[in-house]
């Protein structure tokens, strides 16, 4: 398992770097914290990235009925 910090998970994933931060103070993604460092599994990052494309999809607009 490779363990990633915040500026490679912005690189990775093509965010912000303090959308990383706010990621990991609300606590959406794990993290593992190495000595003062907040890491992230590479794993979990695939998973997340997964996760919020299969959840960020556009839904279909109801079709309105013309009368």
């Amino acid at each position: 398992m490779k363990l990633l910090n915040l500026q490679q998970a912005a690189e990775r994933t093509g965010m912000t770097l303090s959308f990383w931060r706010k990621q990991v103070s609300k606590k959406t993604i794990p993290v593992i914290h190495v000595g003062r460092f907040v890491k992230v599994a590479e794993d979990d990052l695939e998973a997340w990235l997964l996760a919020r494309k299969t959840c960020a999809l556009p839904r279909p607009k109801p079709a309105k009925e013309t009368i």
